[in-house]
């Protein structure tokens, strides 16, 4: 699925992305979210010794030192380079609280509707059923501290980006300190703002249709009037593809059936040698 003849949508998301952590003290990953892990780690190489720490959950370790992408291992890549690990009770009980609008962290979400309501247990299917998911531990706390809010949606269409999702497990924007807080959504089509205005289009992908982008939108945005993303710069392309994810990991998420098993396959056997 490309953008031009250049430039994947999983590249223009991934770098996209990595520009909403740059202002971030510290950046969560999540534990199967390869896009997001190549988004943070990207927004980490960028900057350098002043670039965001990183924070594994698979491996409870906190770093600073530069690694390239991984799905398999990625726990012992963290681990080789970390300053700091903790245990998961410690994590939540002492250092979450203290890192309002400190942190940020991108949620694949099941579904988001138009008021900030993020489903992340139940995905609806094509035949009408809902189809259990992992969910995400901590989610509400995290949707109170990560300031803002970011998603992203691999495929946004009419079951992800909706009205009102089926069944809420959190609102980043029901605020309990009295401050404003918004949702930065990242899509294959667009990138968003939500608050409690409302959804507005931030930016188009350079590639979308305008037919499709009105039939898998839940608002009635000015699609014209929206500026477009810009395409991504030479230097972060050449930084993410030979440096950050060299085995393209971030094409997992944007893979079905076959060619998922088979792209599974491959990074398993590249990732063998990885440490």
């Amino acid at each position: 699925m490309n953008m031009d003849e250049h430039v994947t949508i999983a590249e223009q998301m991934a770098i996209s992305m990595s520009h909403l952590l740059e202002d971030a003290e510290l950046v969560q990953l999540g534990l199967m979210s390869p896009l997001a892990q190549v988004a943070a780690l990207l927004s980490a190489h960028r900057r350098g010794d002043a670039g965001p720490a990183i924070e594994d959950p698979s491996a409870f370790t906190v770093t600073w030192a530069p690694r390239s992408a991984a799905l398999t291992c990625s726990d012992i890549a963290a681990q080789q380079g970390s300053v700091r690990r903790f245990e998961a009770d410690d994590w939540v009980a002492k250092i979450m609280g203290n890192l309002t609008g400190r942190m940020r962290q991108f949620i694949r979400a099941a579904q988001i509707d138009i008021t900030g309501g993020i489903n992340t247990l139940y995905l609806p299917t094509r035949d009408g059923t809902r189809r259990r998911i992992a969910g995400l531990a901590g989610l509400a706390e995290l949707a109170d501290i990560a300031r803002p809010f970011l998603v992203y949606l691999p495929r946004q269409d009419e079951r992800t980006f909706v009205q009102r999702v089926e069944f809420e497990v959190c609102n980043p924007l029901d605020s309990h300190d009295g401050t404003e807080r918004q949702i930065i959504l990242v899509s294959d089509l667009a990138m968003f703002r939500i608050t409690e205005q409302g959804p507005e289009i931030l930016s188009v992908h350079p590639s979308t249709d305008p037919n499709e982008f009105a039939a898998r939108t839940p608002f009635a945005g000015d699609y014209q009037a929206a500026p477009q993303t810009p395409l991504p710069d030479p230097a972060d392309l050449e930084l993410l593809r030979k440096t950050v994810d060299p085995f393209n990991i971030r094409d997992i998420e944007f893979a079905v059936g076959e060619e998922r098993s088979k792209l599974l396959d491959r990074l398993i056997e590249q990732e063998s040698g990885f440490v």
